[in-house]
């Protein structure tokens, strides 16, 4: 699920509680840093800043689409 209030947002992994820091790392590498936060690790938290250009945003949005990919498609592929 996704929660947030004006540019926070959290996306909540409630099955997989390792993959909000996988997807951290991950994106990391690409030069995007997400924060993870909750009880368990299970929310990825990310906090663009309030004057973020869109096209910023865009590209944020979208790396952090290819972590998630990244992430989900080598859980899958060591299953």
């Amino acid at each position: 699920s996704v929660r947030g209030r004006g540019l926070m947002y959290g996306l909540v992994s409630p099955k997989d509680h390792s993959l909000p820091a996988r997807v951290s790392k991950e994106a990391f590498a690409r030069r995007l840093v997400l924060e993870t936060a909750g009880s368990y690790g299970e929310v990825l938290k990310f906090m663009p800043a309030l004057t973020i250009a869109e096209a910023d945003l865009r590209r944020g949005l979208s790396i952090i689409r290819d972590c998630v990919r990244t992430v989900q498609d080598s859980t899958a592929a060591s299953s």
